[in-house]
């Protein structure tokens, strides 16, 4: 609700579009699968996208801090919890392919290891 502006009565259209695809993940690559010509849900730059107005539901002063609160959250989160490790992004899944990770063993968020 916090990103979309049709809240704030701009709705739009054409906000994301269809292109051929940049990469075969690792995973299906390694099965020997056929990935699909072209992809969706590639991001248009926000000139390109067509402005419908419609009745607002929050105002543009109430939105406008509601969005820029959001933009802090991604550049300083609470919860900043991701500690790097010797081998992240070296080991790989023989089944699957997917890149391994470690996670924590502590049954509860209190409990120190």
């Amino acid at each position: 609700m916090l990103r979309n502006p049709a809240y704030m009565g701009k709705a739009c259209f054409g906000k994301t579009r269809r292109q051929p695809r940049q990469r075969v993940r690792r995973s299906l690559r390694l099965r020997g699968g056929l990935a699909s010509a072209t992809t969706g849900g590639h991001a248009r730059p926000r000139r390109e996208w067509i402005e419908i107005p419609v009745p607002a539901i929050v105002s543009a002063e109430t939105f406008a801090p509601a969005a820029e609160w959001l933009e802090q959250n991604k550049l300083n989160p609470r919860r900043a919890t991701k500690v790097l490790t010797v081998v992240q992004g070296l080991l790989t899944c023989g089944k699957c392919g997917y890149s391994m990770s470690r996670t924590s063993t502590c049954p509860t968020a209190r409990r120190k290891c």
